[in-house]
């Protein structure tokens, strides 16, 4: 009888016979060290820490039968009669489908390590546990752990196991008693031991020839099939599992590093008409996406209604003779025709300028970003987010270098746009004389138009520019020596430039293109085809209208002292285009930028970082 670990009376320990059937009864376990006992938190703790220690020796002990039963219980949890084989008692403790797959590894002793004998049972490459199991190790048949062991086992079993798999395994050493160290822990349960890593190199050597000598023939589980299940059935089955599986084992981001949007999801406003666009944005398409052209018909240039519905247009200029009003009603004629593949050397280089001057990293944002929305229409300012950060863009800059590289990319296979009433056209000089206050055209300005005139050709096969005279086009009231300028071409299906900017589009021709060098010749062009395509300026509400008219003379380049005389205090003018260009940047095109553009180095210039979810994380943590 002992009490408080010491003999009671002071009596000697005396020999007794125990009987089969002798029981020891074990109270206030841990009573004299609390913090051991602080560690178990609940009676079905305890006895799931019972029953793993009883399980381990019960795979140890041969000869001895072990059973484990939770007081109130009926039937025992454990249960190992003395005669099993230690694979029937594997069977018995980590259950038939680790016993299966066991195989006996022979791992000689070594003498001058001090290692006398070594036993193994260890899972083949078949078999591959979810959940990951502790190896069974005994030395010197005490149950240890040997973390260099565990992790040199684990090593060994990456080349044979999936990603995620788990293995068994139960090692029984004999290991020189001087060689151990039995102190490395407090509860005495991890040990070290002399010649530490060449005892392990031999024990995982040994296993990994065992696993080796399984690689002649391999066990894959699949899906049954019952007779005249669909196939899509069970590969959606089969996808939604591999899913689930890769979303549990990735790890759930910081909230500072969340992203929260994504750039291939449409926002809902996408899914609504709007009465402001002309044509339904979801007709717009890339004219290199389809194997057709096609040609809006309709467009007016003089006072007339015709396609203009709400009646809204640009006023009169001061030279009595009225602005080009924005269509708010064409229509597509589509002309079956072949693609022309274009290999002028010019247009060789000038794409690969465009390669070259490429920015990665920012045509990497632009490509994978999410549309916020106009921030100011008057300095044309967009704002959209790309991952944790939030820029602000010039979207006239972006849209003209954008406009410009689909001129390069289509060069030869536009569509077209057929201007004034039937498709008379609109003077040129008469354009020209809106910038120059009524005053006559210059001599100069004369023969470059000349110039132009003669290069009709090649603008209306490459450019789908069309120049005519009056007479060829039945232009009433129009001086039969002026050239007309029928048609411009559609760089983008669904998008019309502001009509109320050709003037500056034919000084730019005049002026800009240097029309004695091919490759200047066509560079300057598209230049020039990008400014009247960018959308333009306009006055924010409440702003005053002069806002509009100096934003356009800064982009158009004009002088200060260019007085022209467009009246930008049509507020409801204003109201509308700003609808359509809002309309037309978030349904057209910023998805169409995001698909194509290549970002020059000098477009980083234009784009501006105002938040970054870390930074406002580290700001406002604090409040």
């Amino acid at each position: 009888m002992y009490l408080d670990g010491k003999p009671v009376d002071g009596a000697p320990p005396t020999a007794v016979a125990g009987r089969t059937g002798t029981q020891v009864l074990v109270e206030d376990l841990f009573y004299n060290t609390p913090s051991r006992l602080r560690t178990i938190k609940s009676p079905a703790d305890e006895y799931g820490k019972v029953l793993d220690v009883v399980g381990r020796y019960a795979c140890h002990c041969a000869g001895v039968a072990f059973t484990c039963k939770k007081a109130g219980d009926a039937y025992p949890a454990l249960n190992v009669p003395a005669a099993s084989s230690r694979r029937d008692r594997v069977r018995a403790v980590y259950g038939s489908a680790v016993a299966t797959e066991l195989i006996e590894v022979t791992v000689p002793a070594s003498e001058k390590h001090g290692l006398r004998r070594a036993d193994a049972l260890v899972t083949n490459p078949n078999y591959s546990a979810k959940r990951s199991t502790p190896p069974v190790l005994f030395i010197n048949g005490r149950s240890v752990a040997c973390d260099p062991l565990r992790k040199a086992l684990t090593g060994v079993y990456t080349i044979h196991l999936p990603r995620g798999g788990h293995y068994f395994a139960y090692l029984s050493l004999e290991i020189d008693p001087r060689n151990l160290d039995v102190n490395v822990h407090p509860t005495k349960r991890e040990v070290r031991f002399l010649y530490e890593d060449e005892i392990i190199e031999h024990v995982c050597a040994a296993v990994q020839e065992a696993l080796a000598a399984c690689g002649a023939s391999r066990t894959f589980q699949t899906q049954t099939v019952l007779p005249g299940a669909r196939a899509s059935a069970v590969l959606k089955n089969s996808t939604a599992a591999l899913g689930q599986s890769q979303a549990f084992s990735q790890k759930r981001p910081y909230e500072y590093n969340l992203v929260r949007t994504d750039s291939k999801q449409a926002k809902l406003t996408t899914l609504f008409s709007s009465s402001h666009t002309p044509v339904p944005h979801s007709q717009c398409t890339h004219h290199d996406e389809e194997d057709h052209q096609s040609q809006a018909s309709g467009i007016p240039i003089a006072s007339s209604s015709s396609g203009n519905t709400d009646g809204s247009s640009r006023p009169n200029s001061s030279g009595g003779g009225s602005m080009l009003p924005l269509p708010s009603q064409y229509r597509y004629i589509e002309s079956r025709r072949d693609r022309v593949d274009v290999r002028l050397k010019s247009i060789a280089q000038l794409r690969e300028a465009i390669a070259t001057a490429a920015h990665e990293p920012l045509t990497r944002v632009l490509a994978d970003h999410t549309y916020i929305g106009v921030v100011d229409h008057a300095r044309r300012l967009a704002a959209f987010q790309h991952g944790v950060r939030m820029f602000v863009v010039d979207y006239g800059v972006l849209c003209q270098e954008y406009f410009y590289q689909v001129g390069v990319a289509d060069f030869g296979n536009f569509g077209t746009l057929t201007l004034g009433e039937a498709g008379s056209g609109v003077g040129m000089q008469a354009l020209l004389n809106v910038l120059e206050h009524d005053e006559a055209v210059s001599n100069e300005e004369r023969a470059v138009l000349e110039t132009v005139w003669g290069m009709r050709e090649m603008l209306h096969e490459y450019f789908s520019i069309t120049l005519a005279r009056p007479s060829e086009v039945d232009a009433a009231n129009a001086d039969p020596n002026e050239i007309q300028l029928v048609t411009l071409p559609m760089l983008v299906k669904g998008w019309v430039p502001a009509l109320h900017k050709l003037p500056y589009f034919v000084r730019d021709l005049v002026s800009a293109v240097n029309w004695e060098d091919e490759h200047d010749c066509l560079e300057g062009v598209l230049r020039a085809l990008s400014k009247l395509y960018a959308p333009e300026p306009v006055a924010d509400s409440g702003e005053p209208g002069g806002a509009t008219a100096a934003a356009t003379s800064s982009e158009m380049d004009i002088d200060k002292d260019d007085d022209v005389d467009v009246d930008v205090d049509d507020d409801a003018y204003d109201a509308r285009r700003r609808a359509e260009i809002e309309e037309a940047l978030e349904r057209l095109l910023f998805p169409a930028i995001q698909r194509r553009l290549l970002a020059p180095r000098w477009l980083a210039d234009h784009v501006v970082e105002i938040a970054n979810l870390p930074g406002l994380y580290k700001v406002f943590e604090r409040c």
